[in-house]
């Protein structure tokens, strides 16, 4: 195998990775259903889902700091959120990092 071969072996494993963990960090806190795919993610994502599921608690809206998005109503899944509501998550999320 080529220098070549092997960086792109590693680019996709990585990739996996951290598909995987994001994965896995977005089914714990919306409670996701499919047992299959929340094994998959947490397997492919060792050992960065394991600090998601020590740090992200089942079933909550408060992940990432993206509770602004729950807000008043609105789901995370609910893809007709208005800009002005989509502003005022961004200043959140900025003033959360920020603190």
């Amino acid at each position: 195998m080529t220098s070549q071969e092997i960086q792109v072996t590693n680019t996709g494993i990585s990739g996996l990775w951290v598909l995987a963990n994001i994965s896995y960090a977005g089914m714990r806190p919306q409670n996701n259903s499919s047992k299959l795919w929340r094994i998959l993610a947490f397997i492919f994502g060792l050992p960065g889902t394991i600090v998601t599921f020590f740090a992200v608690e089942e079933g909550t809206t408060a992940h990432m700091g993206l509770t602004c998005l729950v807000r008043a109503g609105r789901k995370c899944d609910n893809v007709s959120i208005s800009n002005h509501a989509l502003k005022d998550c961004v200043h959140q999320v900025i003033e959360r990092l920020l603190a």
